[in-house]
């Protein structure tokens, strides 16, 4: 009974001990935050430090690329009011016009 009891606190002790890295186990910095538990956790300032860094949550961030609209508007009318001028006057016909105008409106 004495050896199991032994066994016991022997496990609680190093589940203690390795808790930051449990805690931190998925996350990204899992291995430095072992490293530093194995070398430096028998320091309770350490182990505090330790059991701060891998309670903290780090989201991943996601960026998203929004258009602007305004701007892309602004671009397209722009072209079509060149388009629209060339065509007026005569430099292209009115199947080119047409083309482009439709290139222009699909984007």
């Amino acid at each position: 009974m004495e050896t199991f009891l032994a066994i016991l606190g022997c496990i609680i002790g190093l589940a203690i001990y390795f808790l930051p890295t449990i805690i931190a186990w998925n996350k990204p910095f899992v291995l430095p935050v072992f490293l530093v538990n194995l070398i430096l956790g028998w320091t309770i300032i350490g182990w505090i430090i330790l059991l701060s860094v891998a309670c903290i949550n780090i989201e991943k961030k996601q960026t998203y690329v929004q258009a602007d609209t305004k701007t892309n508007y602004q671009d397209v009318y722009t072209a079509l009011e060149k388009l629209s001028n060339l065509h007026k006057n005569g430099i292209i016909t009115d199947a080119e016009f047409a083309e482009q105008k439709r290139k222009l409106l699909n984007k």
